[in-house]
């Protein structure tokens, strides 16, 4: 057209690109443009934060709570339990430090982004209640099945803790269940799963003492050594103490000592006191009492355990001495040089050996007891750690099957060809002894009553009133005995 008419043609417009179309945009964004934040957002994105900035400088920012209370400097840990590193690169996020970008595309596009959706998991996780996370709903799905397996399994370990069995019990133990019908399946049943159930169900027991004792405002602690079928020094420890009234003694630890000294113990008892949410000086503050067996390595006053515990911990702490281990102790020192106990505690020993060392001499005492028409009472050993018990043990059992042991022991020691003979003529002698059958006697009474007595403050839920009374009513008795024997 502009040929005909004789006319120039006007400059064509040269095409952009579009790097010319971008960077215009910017320009027209960052001169031309305001863009400013809108309250209509937050409807749309409830995670959204608007900072408007200072009065004089105007430089708003948005930040997205979820992800900053995540990946930002709000979060109580920036290391979240549960999140992996790769997602730690959003913690220099815009919406973490502030974006200052005010666009809707933006928050789109944020909240689409796996940063975003790991942070809103996480923070669902933290505040479910409990059965409503991931982890316990895949548990509660599980395929019933596999539940009761792990029922059973669960108990059989239980049992095995309980009676001290050793773990490679599993194995016969979920063949016999299998033996008797029950479905155990095939896995978990060995020593080293046996290990790992027992050490799930401490942790379980655990968490519940440390809740008692986060309530208790005062613990005592109760030690007692002992050594194990290995010869390996061990210290049982326990914690006592009243919530609402209600006393509870609760098993702390049994922790192994290299050397069974002051400085040893007073490691394991502090070892023994450690919890998941209760830190050590939390512990070591409710402590105002010490049990223990009187021995001089627990209440030596220069170097013994009560002592480095009233040094490094509270000068207030009690020492409180076993009162069965002091009921023992002092018997023991009230009988010492008694002839006539001597005698009687050889008898008592001379007696278990001599049927106890010999399988014919046990099956004819057995013979004896069924021609007298009597109940079979075969001697005890009179040694052990309950010594007034064991004592009292071997005294009853003697008297039960009195007339069986002299008709035994007598015809043993008219058998002159028996290599038995002069044990046993020394044995019926001490059996016909008045005075010491009129002693026996009266050492089975009395320790009847101190046996009773020491029942009774081994008891959990004693105190001392009570063991005040149990002791005041005690010597009552023995104070009858004494009326009536002299």
């Amino acid at each position: 057209m502009y040929r005909y008419l004789n006319i120039e043609p006007p400059t064509a417009k040269k095409k952009r690109s579009t790097e010319d179309c971008r960077a215009a945009s910017k320009v027209y964004d960052a001169e031309k443009w305001e863009r400013h934040f809108q309250e209509s957002w937050k409807k749309d994105f409830p995670w959204l934060i608007h900072d408007p900035g200072k009065p004089d400088k105007r430089i708003s920012k948005m930040f997205c709570q979820v992800c900053r209370s995540v990946y930002g400097p709000l979060a109580v840990n920036r290391r979240q339990p549960g999140i992996p590193d790769k997602y730690t690169k959003y913690a220099a996020g815009p919406l973490v430090t502030g974006c200052t970008n005010m666009k809707r595309t933006v928050l789109s596009g944020h909240a689409l982004s796996e940063g975003h959706k790991e942070a809103v998991a996480n923070i669902a996780r933290r505040t479910a209640k409990p059965g409503e996370t991931e982890a316990e709903k895949c548990i509660q799905q599980m395929n019933h099945q596999v539940f009761d397996r792990l029922t059973i399994l669960f108990r059989t370990a239980h049992a095995i803790a309980y009676h001290s069995r050793p773990f490679l019990d599993m194995i016969w133990m979920c063949n016999l269940d299998e033996k008797k019908g029950i479905n155990v399946g095939n896995t978990y049943r060995n020593d080293k799963q046996c290990k790992q159930f027992i050490e799930a169900i401490a942790a379980v027991e655990k968490r519940g003492q440390e809740a008692d004792l986060m309530d208790a405002k005062f613990i005592s602690l109760l030690s007692d050594g002992s050594v194990d079928v290995a010869t390996i020094e061990n210290e049982v420890v326990y914690g006592r103490f009243a919530i609402k009234g209600e006393v509870k003694t609760v098993f702390l630890a049994m922790q192994s000592v290299a050397r069974a000294n002051a400085p040893g113990i007073y490691k394991a008892l502090m070892k023994s006191l450690v919890f998941e949410n209760i830190s050590l000086q939390q512990m070591q503050q409710k402590i105002v009492g010490f049990g223990c067996d009187g021995a001089s390595v627990n209440t030596g006053s220069v170097s013994g355990v009560i002592t480095l515990l009233q040094t490094n911990i509270s000068k207030e702490i009690v020492l409180v001495k076993c009162l069965a281990h002091r009921l023992e102790l002092a018997f023991k020192d009230a009988i010492k040089g008694i002839h006539l106990y001597t005698k009687l505690n050889t008898l008592l020993t001379e007696l278990f050996k001599f049927y106890h060392t010999s399988s014919l001499q046990t099956e004819n005492l057995k013979q004896t007891f069924r021609a007298l028409g009597l109940q079979t009472a075969l001697p005890h050993r009179v040694g052990g750690t309950r010594w007034v018990s064991h004592v009292l043990g071997a005294l009853i059992q003697v008297w039960k099957g009195y007339a069986a042991y002299v008709k035994h022991l007598g015809q043993v020691a008219s058998e002159h060809s028996n290599k038995k003979q002069p044990k046993a003529k020394h044995l019926s002698m001490l059996l016909s002894s008045k005075e010491l059958v009129v002693f026996g006697n009266f050492l089975t009474d009395v320790l009847t009553v101190i046996s009773t007595l020491s029942q009774q403050l081994q008891r959990d839920e004693i105190g001392i009133y009570h063991s005040y009374e149990q002791i005041q009513a005690t010597i009552m008795v023995v104070k009858k005995y004494k009326e009536r024997f002299w």
